[in-house]
């Protein structure tokens, strides 16, 4: 938490206390649930060499994203408000770094934060596109921005469940329920490249709010067809 911030005891009890019961939840209800992975192989190739990643989905998935991808110290955007104290330190539990900052609190100085620890520790990052708030499925150019300055490849995901509950939010939040059936796509790798201009980062932001969406749509419909015994 920020030195400079002060909590009352309330506050300064739930900050202790309620991240590590965040962390348990998690743990017990996605490990009652079966997953499905489908284009692994496409971050596979990196991880081989040991090399970093960016990530990129929509904020929808994000609870289940955090335990998906624990305990790799990749490095993910959170803000600087109350709820983002807490964000923190319940990712700091599942293994990650935080760049603090939001596009209405610091999110230039928080992007530039994300460039310079992947140049410098060459650990892998993510970012939710249509963050902080929306509109849900539009994706922002930060992410692109990110790769135009690190070198490092996007790796668009996107996962669905077939029992959830989806919450009335801006980013229509997907938490699966226990013992759910949860699918995750991986889509291959889009480069940046260091040269290019503002038209084409702008074309590479539609293009990527397309993909996102078609992968979204395939996430729910891989449920609506019948699924093989294993």
């Amino acid at each position: 938490m920020p030195k400079n911030k002060k909590y009352d005891l309330k506050m300064r009890l739930v900050l202790s206390i309620a991240p590590f019961l965040v962390y348990i939840v998690i743990h017990i209800l996605y490990r009652t649930c079966r997953i499905t992975v489908i284009g692994k192989e496409h971050e596979d190739q990196f991880l081989r060499q040991n090399k970093p990643l960016l990530f990129v989905s929509w904020h929808q998935g994000l609870l289940y994203y955090l335990y998906h991808f624990r305990n790799r110290n990749g490095l993910i955007m959170v803000s600087r408000s109350k709820d983002g104290d807490l964000i923190a330190r319940v990712l700091k539990l599942f293994g990650f770094q935080t760049a603090r900052g939001s596009s209405s609190r610091g999110g230039k100085e928080a992007m530039y934060e994300m460039i310079q620890k992947v140049n410098q520790t060459q650990c892998s990052a993510g970012l939710v596109a249509d963050a902080p708030k929306g509109p849900f499925g539009v994706a922002k150019t930060g992410i692109i921005k990110i790769a135009k300055e690190t070198g490092l490849p996007l790796i668009p995901v996107m996962c669905w469940a077939n029992r959830k509950k989806i919450f009335n939010s801006w980013d229509r939040t997907l938490l699966p329920l226990p013992f759910s059936h949860i699918v995750i796509f991986y889509a291959p790798p889009i480069y940046v490249q260091k040269d290019i201009d503002p038209q084409e980062m702008e074309n590479m932001r539609v293009n990527l709010t397309n993909q996102l969406n078609r992968m979204h749509e395939t996430a729910i419909s891989y449920f609506a067809k019948p699924q093989k015994a294993t």
